[in-house]
């Protein structure tokens, strides 16, 4: 078997020349010396495989994703009874906070994974249920209604009645 001569375009200088004297950095052709075992040319990274989202487990025989904390089942049941008492009146997320001794943000991340819903959107629900049952036993006009449970006026709480329910109240109340 005879090896021939290296080609000219091979050669740095005749790639110069191809360039139009300018040295090319960037081969074409990889050359075959240049190549891996596996087909890959030298200095090319093989792909890793995606990591997994949430990392190496942080300690050992912790695998899988963070566990969402909630809140204590005592602070759960401290804040349900405050904002059931107190649905006829402003209700902060200040309070609540201050009530349980969290911060805010601590008490907003925790409050939804325990009861479902973030704190705002838990007291209008429970306001409109204090509303059904209020529609439902006694013979007050809406207006009487929507103050007694801690909304704005009228159109406050038949808004946000229509959002939780479907229907409007006098709907609700010929069902």
């Amino acid at each position: 078997m005879t090896m021939s001569p290296p080609s000219a375009s091979s050669r740095p200088e005749a790639a110069r020349a191809a360039n139009g004297g300018r040295r090319s950095d960037h081969a074409e052709v990889t050359p075959r010396s240049h190549q891996l075992a596996n087909g890959r040319a030298f200095g090319e990274r093989r792909r890793q495989a995606a990591p997994s989202p949430w990392g190496a487990p942080a300690r050992p025989g912790r695998a899988g994703p963070p566990q969402e904390s909630g809140l204590a089942p005592w602070k759960a049941k401290r804040l349900a009874r405050y904002i059931d008492e107190n649905l006829g009146g402003k209700i902060s997320n200040e309070a609540l906070a201050g009530l349980v001794d969290l911060s805010v943000s601590h008490l907003s991340r925790a409050f939804r994974n325990t009861f479902g819903d973030p704190p705002h959107a838990y007291v209008l629900r429970r306001r409109v249920e204090r509303a059904k049952v209020l529609m439902l036993e006694t013979r007050e006009a809406l207006c009487q209604i929507a103050m007694l449970c801690g909304f704005a006026d009228q159109a406050h709480f038949c808004r946000q009645f229509r959002r939780h329910t479907g229907l409007s109240p006098k709907r609700w109340m010929g069902q």
